[in-house]
Order: structure tokens, then sequence, then C-alpha cells
């Protein structure tokens, strides 16, 4: 059953149909045109539309390019598929040569990068919210957007829930050009990271964390629990 003002292309008068469009497209034009050129004008209005089409997509492309695939300097999750962290450490030279230090250094880093990767699940799982005002901050993003500090026990126990989703990390940059540190990239990647995450079965909550909450605006630098030991 056709509706109220549709125009269907049925048998019959499909040439009566275009001609009428082309027409109105064009009221005066000079009646010699060759048919392939008329043509050609009444699919304009189809060509703008998947040009326009094909333009957002390569400009959502060339975004997504500069803000998450070749962004190697935010930490956090740079899109609900990719989370990063950064690990940096001090090459100490030794008797055994440059690579083995480096080789060294680089391990050091990465553990440092899985680490600040773990307290970003952590804060996601926990629904942990920023430093209000901190959206944007250009120092110490990090530390706004991730603020509750866990202690070093606290890490290795939340880790053996948290494995699965680790161990899919790689190393997406690895820079010692300096020669006196170096600097690892970790990346996890997943159709929806956060989502996964908050999916996990978890049976554990920091005692640190417990506290906060039950003390609401004293986090453990104010208490003066918080120390430099790293967990790994």
């Amino acid at each position: 059953m056709r509706g109220p003002g549709l125009a269907y292309n049925t048998p019959g008068r499909s040439s009566a149909f275009k001609e009428s469009i082309f027409n109105r497209m064009m009221p005066n034009r000079p009646t010699n045109f060759p048919r392939s050129i008329r043509l050609y004008i009444g699919r304009l209005p189809t060509i703008v539309l998947c040009a326009g089409l094909l333009g957002a997509c390569q400009a959502s492309s060339f975004l997504y390019r500069n803000h998450v695939t070749y962004n190697f300097t935010d930490e956090g999750f740079l899109s609900t598929h990719v989370l990063q962290t950064i690990g940096e450490s001090e090459i100490e030279p030794s008797a055994y040569g440059t690579a083995r230090d480096d080789r060294l250094c680089a391990n050091r880093a990465l553990n440092r990068a899985r680490e600040r990767a773990l307290v970003v699940i952590l804060h996601t799982y926990y629904d942990i919210e920023p430093i209000r005002g901190s959206s944007g901050s250009s120092t110490n993003t990090y530390a706004n957007d991730y603020p509750h500090e866990f202690r070093p026990s606290e890490l290795i126990r939340a880790e053996v829930y948290f494995r699965p989703i680790l161990e899919r990390g790689f190393i997406a940059l690895q820079d010692n050009r300096a020669r006196k540190d170096c600097t690892v990239v970790f990346r996890i990647e997943g159709p929806n990271l956060p989502g996964e995450i908050r999916s996990l079965p978890v049976t554990y909550e920091p005692d640190s964390l417990r506290r906060s909450r039950s003390n609401p605006g004293i986090n453990r630098r104010q208490q003066g629990e918080v120390d430099n030991e790293s967990y790994y």
C-alpha cells in the first residue's frame, strides 16, 4: 500500500521519474544535453552525500590516530578500547655492558607502568572519583585522575583478580635515547575495557579504600601512610 507523499520508482515510470527530477533541478537547461551528462547531474545529490560521509570518516580516523594510536604522552583511558600508562626508570651503569643495563632499565620501567595500569583498573572497578576540577589540567594529571594511593601489599593482592587483563598488555613504545633513563609506554586493548573491568568477580576491597570511604576527605597522604615503595 502506498503512503501519502511517497513516490515509488515502479516499472514503466522510471525514465519519467528521473526526467521529472532533472527538470526540477535545471528547468532552463539546454535541450541538447547528452543523456550521459543528464544522468550524471541527476546523481549529484547522491555523490555529494557520499563525499560528505567519506570526509567525516577520514576526519574521525585522523582524530583517532592523533589522540589514540599515536598518543604516547597521556595516561588512563585514551578511549574505551585503549588503556595506557607510562613507566620511567634510571639507567644504572654496570660492568656487564650497556645492552644489559638497557634491558634491566626497561624491565623496571615496564613494572612501574604495569603498576600504574593496575591503579587505573582499581579506580575504575571501585568507581573512585578524580579530584574535582582536575579535568583537563596539564599538571600531574595522573595523580588527579587516580588520587587514591594503594599500599604495595594491596596492589599485590588486587593483581590476582585483574591479572587476566594486565597480561594482555604490551609495550607500545620504548625509549632510552637519553642514555640516562628509559621510558616504557604500556597499553592494554579490548572492545570495552571499562565494562570488562567492572564485570570481573572481585571479592576483595583494600583496607585503605574502606578507611577513606568511611572518612570522607581523609586520604592516605593526609594520614601519613603513603610510602614510595613499589609493589614489584
